[in-house]
């Protein structure tokens, strides 16, 4: 085995799990782990090398390659700036699946996905997951330290700054700019740019308009019922003053309409 085709890893629980599978099918050899104590489930039987902060990391890794495995975004920005520091050997994972141009750019300590679409111009940074089946169209910006998750759709030209999370199955309109450490829901579907850090869906998103899909006790999931609530076009400028957003259900799905029964959103349950 060469000396660059042995990894360590930093993090060993669920996301980890997929990189480890990512890179083992590259060719690989996943030499062991460090992480804040010894895991209590070791499936793939790595060998654990302690805390990296307690432990003589240089000594250990030496020449071998190493790769944060964790997909908190705070985290991996330390480990990433640890690598840094004591000048470990950085190198990106992209998973034999996904469709990567050959115009794209992307950073150190990045992780490219199963089944993901990179497409023509993009430029990703360090410390990036862009995560099972996501797709990040022609000439899209995605700076440092930002977790796209699964499935979610970044049009063209999307810029998305530092320390961002993008929530699953999450569409993202061409041209949109969103804020650093902005983190927008999952199934949000982002109209306008996001100017402000914080938790979204917010008033530039159509998301769940002000309420959960969750509070609906779907139990009684074959009996069809309506609930509807006013949404203030200051809480959301998508919709025009006073409008009302009608939530119904049928057995499988749940139809958020306006008051003229144009569907702003159909999910599945």
């Amino acid at each position: 085995m060469l000396e660059d085709k042995k990894v360590f890893i930093f993090g060993y629980s669920g996301h980890a799990y997929v990189i480890i599978e990512s890179l083992i099918e590259m060719g690989y050899s996943i030499e062991g782990y460090f992480d804040f104590e010894e895991a209590t489930v070791n499936p793939y039987g790595l060998t654990y090398y302690g805390f990296e902060k307690k432990v003589a990391v240089q000594e250990i890794v030496k020449n071998s390659l190493v790769f944060p495995t964790v997909g908190d975004n705070v985290i991996r920005k330390k480990l990433v700036y640890f690598f840094e520091e004591f000048r470990l050997n950085q190198f990106t994972v992209i998973d034999k699946s996904a469709n990567v141009s050959k115009t794209a750019q992307i950073g150190f300590s990045t992780y490219i996905g199963k089944n993901t679409a990179i497409n023509a111009q993009a430029k990703i940074g360090n410390g990036v997951i862009v995560n099972t089946g996501a797709i990040i169209e022609h000439e899209c910006h995605i700076n440092d330290f930002v977790h796209v998750a699964p499935a979610s759709v970044l049009c063209g030209n999307v810029t998305v700054n530092k320390n961002v999370f993008i929530g699953a199955n999450t569409v993202v309109k061409n041209n949109i700019s969103i804020h650093e450490e902005v983190i927008i829901g999952a199934g949000s579907v982002v109209v306008k740019s996001i100017f402000e850090k914080g938790i979204n869906p917010s008033p530039c998103t159509l998301g769940m308009f002000g309420f959960t899909c969750a509070i609906i006790n779907l139990a009684e999931r074959n009996a069809d019922f309506t609930m509807s609530t006013e949404v203030p076009k200051e809480q959301n400028p998508c919709l025009s003053g006073g409008e009302t957003v009608t939530m119904a259900t049928s057995t499988s799905r749940i139809f958020l309409l306006n008051n003229r029964g144009i569907s702003l959103r159909n999910t599945g349950v």
